[in-house]
């Protein structure tokens, strides 16, 4: 007797008595041979190396696939908490998908998908896929060390700090705000709208940065205050951020009062006129 796998019809006939015997039964069911398993997918896939790093705000997503039809999908992670979500397929559902969100798991990780189809009670295909990965849930720390003041005059030459991450870090920008004009510095001037300006030098775990791109002629006489906040995204997506203020002191203009020509007492002073000079 050949049996054909898959979509394919196969008809079992029961025959009871001898082929000539007209008082002889014949028994006839036509039905679906599954010899094929269903096939699984995640995504995203941290794979099998058990390096990979996800973010806790990613979202996994177990699809399986079968021929005749899925009797269940299932999905589940434990790491710091445990969390699991399945989905049953209706009649002929030959598709079926099921997400679990990693928010508020963090580090170690193992993932468990599932994926059976409808006769799988019977012993028949079934596929579990397992996966190690690490759970990032920790954002980038960044600090602005210098400068937080500034005078009339003298050159903002570099804006500096340092940033650090658990997983590492992959770039960062920087905003400068003008609070009395509402404008973002683009590199050579203040503009209207919000300007990100990148900043090199963030990788590995722990980095010191530094943006030059200032210069002493935006400094104003009269003072004022930039509003400096810098940006560090990590490997896997995830940003933090500091904002300082770099305070500008006005410059000051002392006026010197005129000495009168007669002193008290008599006499006269040579002084004339009045003298002022700049701090």
């Amino acid at each position: 007797m050949g049996l054909e796998a898959g979509q394919n019809s196969n008809v079992i006939e029961i025959r009871a008595g001898n082929s000539d015997d007209p008082c002889a039964v014949t028994l006839t069911d036509t039905f679906l041979w599954d010899e094929l398993p269903p096939t699984l997918t995640i995504y995203p896939d941290p794979g099998t190396s058990g390096d990979a790093i996800l973010s806790s705000d990613a979202t996994l997503t177990a699809t399986g696939i079968d021929d005749l039809a899925l009797s269940q999908v299932c999905i589940s992670v434990e790491s710091s908490g445990s969390r699991s979500n399945c989905i049953s397929g209706s009649s002929g559902a030959r598709t079926l998908s099921v997400a679990l969100s990693l928010s508020g798991l963090s580090g170690a990780a193992t993932l468990n998908a599932y994926a059976s189809d409808s006769i799988h009670w019977c012993g028949y295909p079934e596929l579990l896929l397992t996966r190690t990965f690490f759970i990032d849930s920790e954002p980038p720390q960044v600090g602005i060390v210098s400068p937080l003041d500034a005078d009339p005059g003298s050159a903002v030459v570099a804006i500096s700090g340092t940033a650090s991450d658990n997983v590492g870090l992959a770039s960062g920008n920087i905003r400068i705000l003008d609070e009395a004009t509402g404008m973002y510095w683009d590199g050579s001037a203040f503009v209207p709208g919000t300007v990100s300006l990148p900043i090199g030098g963030l990788s590995g775990k722990l980095a010191f940065w530094s943006y030059a791109g200032l210069s002493a002629a935006v400094i104003p006489a009269e003072g004022g205050i930039w509003d400096v906040t810098v940006e560090a995204t990590d490997l896997v997506g995830k940003t933090g951020s500091a904002t300082e203020r770099i305070i500008i002191r006005p410059k000051v203009v002392v006026k010197v009062p005129t000495p009168p020509e007669t002193c008290p007492g008599g006499g006269t002073n040579a002084a004339t006129g009045g003298s002022s000079y700049q701090n």
